[in-house]
């Protein structure tokens, strides 16, 4: 039984499409589909156009092209001439670094506070190839920048962690990179789910980040793994066209609070997915941390983890449409509980 069916719905709507199918001499076909409902914000998604997309690997060759590696403004032998630095009143080391990572402003800023952080030295890295230590690295000095940043602007900013990988996720540049920001404005969707969270712990006195951990390893439906303080679930209404897996810690909200024992672990977790991602064939994805407002309730930090994948090689055409851009409504292609089984045995697995 389901103890949180009062205040927490997996609700879903089963709907068919009945054609005359020329592959069967034009003999009727029916194609089952859904439409899910966002536990927190109600927000729709479709999963439907099922098996149509699958991830297709990137050919590495196509994508290195020695003309571009030669003008990269992130290799080390131009990173000192070629990226920004924070004016002193703002980071007086101009820049911020450990290991391999280097925290430097985004020469095209998204907001009042914008940085990019610089993983490796290395210019092309797949998936299995990134080390923990990197990795580790990167989002440790990359959230020591946010916190430090964030009391500039104000206590009640979002602060963000961002990642784009390799060209289907519209990352520009394959030298690997997040961004992070501080800001007031931190997008629609969040926005959504940082009220609706709130009006969740008003309605029921609980964390709704807490009570879907709960409702999900009950289930089991979903619920990928757990990593220590982090769980990691197929999202149930994803928004991305071949899924999207959620990595939640409910018992950490800010920024502040995610330490270098959290790096570490989101590290090992991250192994764990792109080990997953390339047997699985997707060379590409988005990513987002997203962290509370100081004094918010009702809220912790999670990440959502998009795959991202051309459609084929040859023409390059993006996995998002007019659905999607236009219309704002998610499509997945891929069942989130047949994501959930195929990602479950690398978290069962030793690192």
């Amino acid at each position: 039984m389901n103890r949180f069916a009062d205040v927490l719905a997996f609700r879903r709507e089963r709907l068919e499409n009945t054609f005359l199918d020329p592959r069967e001499r034009f003999r009727p076909r029916t194609e089952v589909l859904e439409v899910r409902f966002d536990p927190l914000t109600g927000r729709t998604a479709h999963v439907a156009h099922l098996g149509a997309i699958r991830p297709v690997p990137l050919s590495w060759a196509e994508v290195d092209v020695p003309a571009r590696r030669v003008h990269c403004p992130f290799c080390p032998e131009r990173r000192e001439a070629a990226t920004p630095c924070f004016p002193p009143d703002l980071i007086p080391e101009g820049r911020l670094s450990r290991g391999e990572a280097l925290v430097v402003p985004n020469i095209a800023p998204y907001d009042q506070v914008s940085a990019i952080t610089i993983l490796t030295h290395r210019h092309l890295v797949p998936m299995p190839d990134f080390t923990e230590s990197q990795l580790v690295d990167a989002l440790t000095v990359t959230l020591d920048f946010l916190r430090r940043v964030r009391p500039r602007l104000s206590s009640t900013a979002a602060a963000l962690l961002c990642w784009n990988y390799m060209p289907p996720s519209g990352g520009g540049l394959v030298h690997p990179h997040v961004q992070s920001l501080v800001t007031h404005f931190p997008g629609n969707l969040y926005r959504a789910e940082l009220d609706a969270a709130a009006d969740y712990a008003r309605r029921t006195g609980r964390s709704y980040w807490r009570d879907l951990v709960e409702a999900e390893l009950q289930a089991g439906e979903r619920y990928i793994g757990c990593t220590g303080r982090g769980h990691w679930l197929a999202a149930f209404a994803p928004v991305g066209t071949i899924g999207e897996i959620l990595g939640v810690f409910p018992d950490v909200e800010t920024v502040e609070a995610y330490d270098e024992s959290l790096c570490r672990e989101t590290a090992r977790a991250f192994r764990r997915l792109f080990r997953f991602f390339e047997t699985w064939g997707a060379s590409s994805f988005n990513a987002a941390l997203c962290f509370a407002p100081a004094g918010w309730s009702g809220w912790c930090a999670y990440w959502r983890v998009v795959p991202r994948t051309y459609l084929n090689n040859e023409e390059k055409p993006a996995d998002a449409n007019v659905f999607q851009v236009v219309l704002r409504e998610p499509v997945s292609s891929v069942v989130p509980e047949d994501l959930c089984r195929a990602a479950r045995p690398f978290f069962v697995q030793e690192t």
